[in-house]
């Protein structure tokens, strides 16, 4: 059995920084500044939801079994050799009251290569403007920075004569197995593990989970014959215990053939422990300003107000430059029940 990567050995970071481009940043006049801060923090969090899915490249700031890995709020997936692992964690309010802190629950699973090639090369294409660093502990020679981003990744030659391309927005993952002339679609064997059971309803896998039921889309099978379009009938097919691959009719096979399901389904910050983010806002030369809470005793301070925290739970307050590849000051702020903070 191969040595399997353990998201729990993966330091998680809490909170996300997004640093979004400005047109004009300093409105010349504002007639009422309440008004428009308020269009700039909605246009803002527009902006967030139509961001791209974005894959992370590993350069020594996780576990190296992971070559690329996707980060988003709640939810983060490392890429492997072996497989993708899924990483989710919900937050359950224990009172009536929106401000109860919430109790954290966690759900590892992974989608496991079942026969594929053990070392394949796996190549980031469609380069994003979004680089990445992480400010990681209070010791400067463990922070990274300007880690590239991709909106695409390839795994070539995953199974003989088959690539595997991942892609995605709006939270959705996305994935195509590009089978080349003269190899089979039925060598695609994939087997989910951490999981209560697969099943295939009205088209769709259906993966049972602690969580609930995730499911990935019917998928569509096509080819490009000629300049146009063919589609090709087929669909998931069930194997033993967790395992499925697909069932493909007649094709021509002198033309690659695509299969396209769907799984229903950037700069970091923090210490060793919880970490979360609260407010952030960006001044006029486009410096980021981040508060929020944090356990950790080692988070990054750097030039501080208070350089140690004063309680289990403190407020901190950092600022990075506008390209987000450098921390300019950090601090904790607070004692014992100070647990909030806004800019």
């Amino acid at each position: 059995m191969r040595h399997k990567m353990v998201p729990g050995s993966v330091i998680l970071l809490l909170l996300t920084l997004v640093v979004f481009p400005l047109a004009d940043p300093v409105p010349r006049q504002r007639s009422n500044p309440d008004t428009a801060d308020l269009s700039t923090k909605e246009s803002t969090l527009e902006a967030h939801g139509k961001l791209p899915l974005l894959f992370i490249q590993n350069r020594g700031q996780i576990d190296s079994q992971v070559a690329y890995y996707v980060k988003t709020s709640g939810q983060t997936l490392y890429l492997t050799s072996e497989g993708i692992v899924f990483d989710l964690i919900r937050y359950e309010k224990t009172g009536a009251d929106d401000r109860t802190e919430g109790k954290a629950a966690r759900l590892v699973f992974s989608l496991d290569f079942i026969g594929a090639n053990s070392q394949p090369a796996i190549e980031g294409s469609v380069r994003d403007s979004v680089v990445v660093s992480y400010f990681i502990g209070n010791d400067p020679a463990k922070w990274r920075t300007d880690i590239p981003t991709y909106r695409e990744l390839l795994y070539r030659d995953i199974y003989p004569g088959i690539d595997l391309r991942l892609y995605g927005s709006g939270g959705v993952l996305r994935y195509d197995f590009i089978v080349n002339p003269g190899a089979s679609p039925d060598d695609i064997s994939l087997a989910y593990s951490g999981i209560e059971g697969i099943e295939v309803k009205h088209g769709e896998l259906v993966i049972s989970t602690a969580f609930g039921e995730l499911r990935q889309s019917q998928p569509y099978i096509y080819q490009q014959v000629n300049g146009k379009e063919v589609a090709v009938a087929g669909g998931f097919r069930l194997d033993t215990d967790n395992t499925h691959g697909f069932y493909v009719a007649d094709y021509n096979r002198s033309h690659p053939l695509i299969i396209d399901p769907a799984l229903v389904y950037s700069t970091y910050l923090g210490g060793t422990l919880d970490d979360y983010g609260g407010n952030i806002a960006v001044d006029a030369s486009g410096c980021a300003y981040v508060t929020g809470e944090t356990r950790s005793s080692d988070f990054p301070i750097l030039n501080p107000f208070q350089a140690a925290n004063a309680g289990s739970k403190d407020v901190f307050l950092a600022k990075l430059s506008a390209a987000g590849s450098a921390l300019i000051y950090s601090t904790y702020l607070g004692a014992q029940g100070l647990i909030t903070a806004t800019v």
